[in-house]
């Protein structure tokens, strides 16, 4: 980065305390991207602009009106990877450039084969994400975005022609998680850390699915206080849940209305490796099935590998105590597995891995300007610390009403000694470059400076 300081000299220059306004001039400053050098900066997210009139004595630059595109892709350079472990094999799963959105495609009743439960609209962002899982890791694992609850879902299910078990149902892990961005201070030569804040992996998805940067499982499990009764075909399993998160995932298993969602393992071995039992609610997933057909997948299957048409639903719930109670009025299995009526906790495992928050399809909300020597903002970020302005790209933005105008002034006292090029840098909030992919600005500044030539 270039420093002003190679075209100025502060030291040079006093503090001025009384200024004489009548030796002020205000110069219209336009800087259009368009006029940089473009062999030397082919993109206008970094370039050197020079000024056609060189200004002394600079007491003030204000930026008075933006002209900036939002161009960047939705997927970009900067965010476009997954890093998956499946079956302790590692993949790095790159997803195309470009603009990505989530049309609702739940009203469409033919689906083509084998897509009936992911959407197929090729401009959504889970199409693209399993047509790059096709052709790098197979069919095993599958994206799905929720429309009701604007979260990404990744789930295991392999194109078989068999009934879904346990020997079926791949492990599968994706990793967020990098590095630690650490803020400590020496005293007395030794450091202390004042703050740590977890980082994504390079160049993660993370952040535009909605995922926090840490480390998910398929393999997680849950232990929960049980109890199971049945009374002649009719059963039920009670829930006693003691974390708020556990019971929103399980009550969401329990009442959404997809196949490859609605269904939980079950197992009284943390590890589970036996008396494991899969149970599906309230969509009857027999193969075959209308409106859809289904892959086989979807089927209902004991440790046995035995099928059975047990759907159990929702009976009751309590919020307050944190209580699920399910019931089915068919049910086939033998006493074993879930239901031993000795057994009190139970382990759970989840058929999907879901985002923590709802996905960001909008982009980055702004880009940080910065120009060198002009750094105007405080924040503990230092991209934001090091910028001039912030340049907002959405309107969810509240500006609110203040008795001081506090403007977009960059001061300088002692002034600059003399001003004829800006460094300009368009950075995004994780200090890598804004790709305005060729698209091109224009920046309009007022330049006060002393109309006095002589320094």
């Amino acid at each position: 980065m270039h420093s002003l300081d190679n075209f100025f000299s502060k030291s040079s220059l006093p503090i001025e305390k009384n200024i004489d306004e009548n030796d002020k001039l205000t110069a219209i400053l336009v800087v259009d991207s368009r006029n940089r050098d473009k062999f030397k900066f082919p993109n206008s997210n970094k370039y050197t602009y020079h000024l056609s009139e060189e200004f002394k004595r600079v007491y003030e630059i204000e930026l008075l009106h933006t002209m900036v595109p939002k161009s960047q892709y939705l997927i970009n350079d900067y965010n476009n990877t997954l890093y998956i472990n499946l079956e302790n094999n590692n993949f790095t799963i790159y997803i195309p450039k470009g603009n990505y959105s989530q049309i609702d495609d739940s009203n469409i009743t033919i689906p083509p084969p084998n897509t009936s439960i992911s959407s197929f609209i090729s401009k959504n962002l889970d199409y693209v994400i399993n047509n790059v899982f096709k052709n790098t890791i197979g069919n095993n694992i599958s994206c799905l975005y929720d429309h009701n609850t604007n979260k990404y879902f990744f789930y295991y299910a392999p194109n078989t022609g068999n009934a879904l078990s346990r020997s079926f149902i791949s492990d599968f892990k994706i990793d967020f998680k990098g590095l630690k961005d650490i803020i400590s201070n020496t005293e007395n030569g030794k450091q202390y850390i004042l703050e740590e804040t977890q980082l994504y992996k390079n160049n993660s998805i993370g952040p535009i699915l909605g995922f926090n940067p840490h480390k998910y499982s398929n393999t997680d499990e849950s232990c929960v206080n049980f109890v199971f009764s049945k009374i002649n075909s009719s059963a039920t399993m009670t829930f006693n849940i003691n974390n708020e998160p556990l019971f929103n995932k399980l009550l969401y298993t329990i009442t959404n209305n997809n196949p490859v969602l609605s269904r939980l393992m079950i197992s009284q071995n943390r590890n589970f490796s036996s008396n494991i039992d899969l149970i599906s609610f309230n969509i009857d997933t027999q193969f075959g099935t209308n409106p859809f057909t289904y892959q086989n997948i979807y089927n209902y299957t004991t440790t046995s590998g035995n099928m059975n048409n047990d759907i159990w639903k929702l009976k009751g719930i309590n919020k307050d105590t944190k209580q699920i109670i399910i019931e089915t009025d068919n049910y086939s299995m033998a006493n074993g597995g879930f239901a031993n009526a000795n057994a009190n906790t139970i382990f759970l495992r989840f058929s999907y891995i879901v985002s923590d928050n709802i996905a960001n399809l909008e982009g980055e909300p702004y880009a940080l300007l910065q120009i060198d020597e002009m750094n105007r903002l405080d924040s503990k970020s230092s991209v934001i610390q090091n910028s001039y302005e912030i340049i907002t790209f959405t309107n969810n933005q509240q500006v609110y009403d203040h008795s001081k105008s506090f403007g977009n002034v960059k001061t300088f006292n002692p002034p600059l000694n003399k001003l004829d090029r800006l460094n300009i840098h368009f950075r995004n909030f994780d200090n890598t470059y804004y790709d305005f992919n060729g698209a091109e600005h224009c920046l309009i500044f007022a330049v006060t400076y002393n109309k006095n030539n002589s320094l």
